[in-house]
């Protein structure tokens, strides 16, 4: 006996017989579609193809002749929707639909039209916000202007901003009471309002400082914060905070969060949520450069000696022809760019052209005079033992001096637009109960303009002069060589100079060097450069100026240019060659 079907399987065939025969039935409808749009480009071209139906859905399997003729009617009111944010509101679009090989192009040429034009532009702000510098900035630049071309999206933006500048100086409450465009599109003109009632500013309440580990003092931390409680509420002072407690080192993590939620009356508190960084860090480097041959370094930090955030460091440097070993005791002031150093040290350095092994004690005060100008005064007690063109001596000194250092660069690997300036003053005298007076300047910039998007251009110089009053007791690390890498290159490091009357090198009073070099990326991280060099260092004028002259390769490593040069000395009869390797930022 057969078995009967039930009826609701027999409704479920069914219907995927009729959904299988419509899918073929509009495989066998699909038609091929290509749309064409002519008379407008850039971003009206975008708009208008991102608004209109039939390119969206040109490539559709469902598309087909019913379809496609109803997306190509409403194509024309579209494209009007389309180019009325950028002002044009009466353009005249011819359509066309062509069967052609097959398929089907639809092709619509625009001419978009007189455009509209602002006539009228009111921007107001209300409240206590108004005459605001921020308020007054926004105003002065906002990107729309009588005469201008109506663009909507540009308007929208500004608008958003107008709210955001609001919040970020402390109007959380501020609306917009009037944001209009009245659009005559027979005139052809346009007029727009906007006006903000900013309402109560908001100010700084108290600041609160959390740290998972209690390692630093409140009063310590307070340094950080340049806003008292009652300033007006500005959010790039929280930025400012942000980025000082996060490259302070002191912190791994470092959070900074208004709580207007909590705010008393116009008061918004502040809560800083800190985690404090490992006490103790040991770093361990090696390199190698043309000057100093192979080297190694290892630094120590303890990062907060006590609950007032005071540093100690401890320096470890070893190479070929120099060391060194410093220890350092920082003790941070407000701002915090602001310190007191105590250091203790031991230099070294061993040339075929000087000897010599300085102990030093110093103590130095660093503060910035502005964002680019950094000062630091210093008065040190150094004793040095040196050999110098066949000379042995040891000097004792008490010398104070200045560095001033004026830096215009962004701080990163690569620097395509900066400029570098240190000028250093020091001097004693034997009234001082050195062993020698003395006074001495020197001045050296560097350049760096980017040139064509691929290029630098480098140009940089030292300069300097002293003025003493026994020369053979001057120490080595006071008198002026040239030559090497950083100095003139196709010479060997400290090689340049006056000589005594046996011909040796003894280093000059006076130092006189310019360089300038071209750098050009080729291919990818790989560049090539030309560069000349001359000066020297000298005792009386004229100077006999040496010059080095050569090319190098480059390579953009993730620390900084990888620089290797091979230089000649040409203005020697037989000119020697080099090779120089560094590593690192140009400023």
């Amino acid at each position: 006996m057969a078995k009967k079907i039930p009826l609701a399987l027999l409704i479920v065939l069914l219907a995927g017989l009729f959904q299988t025969a419509a899918r073929l039935r509009a495989a066998e409808t699909k038609i091929r579609l290509d749309v064409k749009v002519e008379g407008v480009e850039g971003k009206l071209k975008k708009n208008v193809l991102s608004f209109m139906s039939i390119e969206r859905q040109k490539n559709s399997p469902e598309l087909n002749e019913d379809v496609m003729k109803a997306l190509f009617d409403k194509a024309p009111d579209e494209i009007r929707t389309a180019l009325q944010p950028f002002g044009f509101y009466t353009p005249a679009i011819k359509s066309e639909l062509i069967q052609k090989n097959g398929g089907w192009l639809a092709v619509f040429r625009i001419n978009p039209g007189e455009p509209v034009i602002i006539t009228k532009l009111d921007l107001r702000i209300t409240g206590e916000g108004a005459g605001k510098p921020a308020f007054e900035d926004y105003i002065k630049t906002f990107p729309l202007k009588k005469g201008q071309i109506l663009d909507e999206q540009a308007y929208e933006k500004a608008k958003r901003n107008l709210e955001q500048t609001a919040a970020d100086h402390g109007f959380p409450n501020a609306a917009l009471t009037m944001h209009r465009i009245l659009v005559y599109p027979k005139r052809h003109e346009a007029e727009i309002s906007l006006s903000l009632d900013t309402g109560p500013q908001f100010k700084f309440g108290d600041v609160t400082f959390i740290q998972s580990r209690n390692v630093l003092s409140i009063r310590f931390l307070q340094k950080f914060v340049t806003f008292k409680k009652g300033d007006p509420y500005d959010v790039s002072a929280l930025l400012a905070l942000q980025d000082a407690l996060s490259t302070s080192g002191y912190f791994s993590r470092a959070n900074v969060t208004p709580l207007p939620q909590k705010a008393a009356g116009l008061l918004v508190p502040v809560e800083v949520t800190l985690t404090p960084a490992k006490r103790y860090e040991v770093s361990v480097g090696a390199g190698y450069g043309t000057d100093t041959g192979l080297r190694g370094r290892i630094d120590w930090l303890d990062r907060w000696v006590n609950r007032r955030g005071h540093r100690m460091e401890v320096d470890l440097g070893l190479a070929e022809i120099k060391q060194n070993a410093i220890w350092r005791y920082i003790v941070p002031y407000h701002p915090l760019a602001t310190h007191l150093d105590y250091s203790l040290g031991y230099l070294a350095e061993d040339t075929t052209i000087e000897k010599s092994e300085t102990y030093l004690a110093g103590v130095s005060f660093t503060r910035p005079l502005s964002p680019r100008w950094l000062q630091t005064v210093y008065f040190n007690v150094e004793r040095e033992h040196f050999t110098v063109a066949g000379e042995t001596a040891t000097s004792r000194l008490i010398i104070p001096g200045g560095t001033w250092t004026y830096k215009k660069a962004p701080a990163a690997p690569y620097v395509n637009e900066g400029i570098r300036l240190i000028a250093d003053v020091r001097g004693t005298a034997k009234a001082m109960l050195s062993s020698v007076s003395v006074i001495q300047g020197r001045l050296r910039p560097k350049y760096v303009r980017g040139i064509g998007g691929f290029g630098n251009l480098i140009v940089r110089g030292d300069v300097g002069a002293t003025e003493v009053d026994n020369f053979q007791r001057l120490p080595a690390t006071l008198r002026f060589f040239a030559g090497g890498d950083n100095s003139i290159r196709g010479y060997s490091y400290k090689t340049l100079g006056p000589k005594n009357s046996e011909g040796l090198v003894e280093g000059g009073k006076y130092l006189l060097v310019a360089s300038i070099e071209y750098d050009q990326l080729i291919y990818r991280k790989w560049g090539a450069a030309v560069f000349y060099d001359g000066g020297n260092a000298f005792s009386s004028f004229p100077p006999t100026w040496k010059s080095g002259a050569g090319a190098g390769i480059r390579w953009l490593s993730i620390v900084g240019p990888v620089r290797i040069d091979f230089a000649w000395s040409i203005s020697d009869p037989s000119p020697a060659f080099h090779v120089y390797v560094s590593i690192g930022p140009e400023i």
